[in-house]
């Protein structure tokens, strides 16, 4: 073996096209007319397959292939698939993008939903800034009281004459310290790591509600266009749980139906509790 007379792209230009040569993930492959660029660049944030990564083979359960067959007379048809692990899916891409459309309009928000889940996120969150804060304050607290105590200790220690009693009060001094250096690390981890800005937060929420067909089907980039479709799932679905209807909705998706079902019943639904929170 050696590297040949001539480069792949030397022999690629002489040949201006009729034949080329196309180095790709599965070996060498040759072509008598070039394909389009878009099915030579298969990446995973190809904009060709965007899904590939956000819905998953229905039988193995993990992420499908996107690439285009080369039928007898030269004409490239592009597909989702999973062939390639023991058993065979493939869905032609104008099946599969039509079932993703199909999938993103049937979902509905109630009206008022949207306003009713920020505001309860907005409470939800008031609620946790508090007790962080109380919790805070009590460690506060708590290691204010300790150090007291560690400065009576200390004074008590100076008016000793007992070698003995002086051994057991250095002891206790050495511990009050071990529990003020435990409570100033409780106290780190209860201070959040980043401040959230929670009405900045919720907008993104109510826009991305209030706009997912522009979002998920109207848009111009294909990739964001998957990634905003994947913020739907706690988990990634199959191809078959979004024909079936079987996915499991992110939480802000699937309360919209409870708040559907509370208002159309006029009642709380049973298992749900009043003033419902993400």
């Amino acid at each position: 073996k050696f590297k040949g007379l001539v480069s792949i792209d030397t022999f690629n230009q002489a040949n201006r096209g009729k034949i080329i040569i196309q180095e790709e993930e599965n070996g060498i492959k040759i072509y008598k007319k070039k394909p389009p660029d878009y099915l030579l660049k298969k990446g995973v944030r190809s904009p060709e397959y965007p899904y590939k990564r956000v819905v998953l083979c229905p039988h193995c359960k993990k992420p499908l292939y996107g690439s285009a067959s080369r039928g007898r007379l030269g004409k490239y048809y592009p597909a989702y698939h999973c062939n390639k692990r023991g058993h065979y899916f493939r869905v032609p891409k104008k099946e599969f993008d039509t079932t993703i459309r199909k999938f993103i309009e049937g979902i509905e928000m109630a009206p008022g939903y949207v306003d009713a889940l920020v505001e309860a996120v907005n409470n939800e969150w008031e609620k946790r800034e508090q007790e962080s804060n109380k919790d805070v304050l009590n460690i506060d607290t708590r290691i204010d009281q300790l150090k007291t105590q560690a400065r009576i200790t200390a004074d008590k220690i100076r008016m000793l004459t007992s070698e003995v009693a002086v051994k057991y009060m250095e002891e206790e001094l050495v511990e009050t310290d071990a529990q003020i250096a435990g409570l100033l690390e409780e106290r780190q981890k209860a201070i959040p790591k980043k401040q959230v800005d929670i009405k900045e937060m919720t907008a993104y929420i109510k826009y991305f509600l209030e706009h997912m067909e522009d979002l998920l089907i109207h848009g111009e980039n294909p990739v964001l266009k998957a990634k905003y479709f994947g913020v739907l799932f706690d988990e990634a679905p199959t191809y078959q749980d979004l024909v079936s209807g079987t996915q499991k909705f992110a939480q802000c998706i699937a309360l919209n139906e409870v708040f559907a079902y509370s208002k159309s019943r006029l009642v709380t639904p049973p298992g749900i509790e009043p003033g419902f929170s993400p």
